[in-house]
Formats: C-alpha cells, structure tokens, sequence
C-alpha cells in the first residue's frame, strides 16, 4: 500500500473513532442527566402521576395500565327490622373453601377484604377464586396492600401510595375496591383523612351498632367474631339489631383452622358455629346486605 493510501486510511480510523468516542460520550452523557430529570421529577412533584419504575420498584409488578373497574350494587329496600352484614378479614383460603358454601347454602353474600399481597400464598385465597366470589355476588374491599398494622404510624404520602398500589392491583384483576378496613383495624388522622380522599367508606374494627338513618360511612361500628365469642352472643347482638332497627357488622376470619394455639386460634371459629348464626338469620328472616348496598341508602 502506498503511503500516500496508509495516511487516508488512518485518517478514516481516526475519524470513525473520533464519531464512536463521541457517541459513546453522548450516550453516557444523557443518560445520567434523564436519571436526575425522572428523579427530581418524582421527589419534588414536578409530575402529576409517578413514573412507571416507582411502582415497578413496589410491587414488582406492572400496575400503571389498571383501569378502575367498579360494580354497581343493587340498593336495599327500608326496613324496621334492621340489617346485618357478613364481613371476611384478610382473604384466607378457608373463607373461600369453609365459608363460602356454607353461605351460598343460606342464600347469602359476605363482604372480603383483600390484601393483595397475601394473594396466592400459602393458607391465602387466589385471584381466580376472588373473582368467581365476587360473580357471586359478594363484594370485594381494599385492606391496604402488605396489610401492615403499623399504618396509623405512616405519612400521608406512603399510605396514599400503599393504599393506591393496593387498589390497582384488585382493578388489574377485575375486582372492585370502593370501600377500604384497615388493617388490624388501625386508625389515625392521616390515615383517616387518606381514607375520605380515596373511598367511599372506612371500616376498622370499633365496636358497635350503626344507626340506619345516621351512618358514618368513615366511623363503621362492628362487632368482632373471636373464638371466645359464644352463640349467645351473637343472637343478642342479632335481635338488637332487628328489635331496634340497626345496622350489625360481623366480622368474620378464619373457619375450622384450629391449631391448638390460643394466640393463633383467637379469630377461628368453627363451620357448625357459623352455619349455626346463618341458620338464625335465616329464621328470623333478618336482611343480610352488603356494605354498599346499604351505604348507598
């Protein structure tokens, strides 16, 4: 080759490089810069909506493409007698497998509140199984995501966002989440106020009755199924609420898991104890309703 030819070719090189470098330059240049930019565009809120690797990072799944998905339920007739309404805690595998057909049995529909993340985990129900009790009627609830009872200890902004990855997640999978119950019935102002800006109702596990033409959808009174709970009980509770025309929430978690352990044990009760307070609901002929059905009164 003829030195006159090795110049050119090396200028080629050089020049070829030179671009390469200065791609290459560009390149790491950049994306460092739009690693900043999406940074303080999340920390100092330039964005409305966070971008998609905020969330991606929580939950380790995809939600930014959940639409809302809501389910119109049927309003109840007035009543003199009172309602009582059937509510399942945490989603376990024996309210769907005990439970459930001992409901459908009696013709009635319960309320389930859902932490998504214990979904399809062991002794915990799955999405499909959800699904197919709400087709049947029952109503599903937004009980935070990790079901964490420190709750009432959080900010704002980290309640709102574990509230909001919570309710995405049961929209993802076609489930409704109008009305949200705390987790291990914790409650603060922040965590109240989150509530009101995102549901139409919040329940925690204060006792009492609900008074039909007085209700605070945010101040849900209930009444809390233990093992030490008798049948008395729950029949006293029953017939005031239909002697003195109240609303009665019971809440219900596990059925024949019995382990042996009192600590372990304290929200199990027996399949014969609960077909026993259907039974009775059913001969006094008291009106078994959804939360919002009778909200919506």
């Amino acid at each position: 080759m003829k030195k006159q030819d090795k110049n050119k070719a090396k200028k080629q090189n050089l020049g070829n490089y030179r671009k390469s470098s200065k791609a290459s330059f560009l390149f790491w240049l950049v994306i460092p810069l739009v690693l900043v930019w999406l940074s303080l565009n999340y920390v100092v809120g330039l964005s409305k909506d966070k971008p998609q690797w905020v969330l991606s990072k929580t939950t380790g799944d995809d939600l930014t493409n959940a639409e809302p998905y809501n389910i119109k339920f049927e309003k109840v007739p007035p009543t003199s007698t009172g309602y009582v309404t059937l509510w399942l805690d945490d989603a376990w595998l024996s309210q769907y497998l005990v439970a459930a057909p001992l409901l459908r049995k009696y013709e009635f529909k319960a309320a389930i509140a859902v932490p998504p993340f214990a979904i399809e985990k062991q002794n915990y129900v799955n999405w499909a199984q959800l699904r197919t009790l709400q087709n049947d009627g029952w109503e599903i609830n937004n009980h935070s995501y990790k079901h964490d009872c420190t709750m009432q200890n959080w900010e704002s902004e980290k309640i709102g966002e574990e509230l909001d990855v919570a309710t995405k997640y049961l929209w993802k999978n076609k489930l409704s989440a109008d009305i949200f119950v705390s987790p291990c019935g914790v409650i603060s102002d922040t965590l109240l106020e989150e509530a009101k800006r995102k549901f139409i109702a919040f329940r925690s596990v204060e006792p009492g009755f609900n008074e039909i033409d007085n209700i605070n959808p945010y101040d849900l009174k209930v009444k809390n199924i233990t093992s030490s709970t008798t049948f008395d009980e729950v029949m006293e509770w029953i017939d005031q609420a239909y002697n003195d025309n109240l609303w009665l929430i019971l809440v219900f978690h596990k059925f024949d898991e019995e382990t042996g352990s009192t600590d372990v044990d304290l929200y199990n009760i027996s399949s014969d104890n609960f077909e026993a307070i259907l039974y009775y609901l059913r001969q006094i002929e008291m009106k078994v309703v959804l939360p919002s059905q009778i909200l919506t009164l």
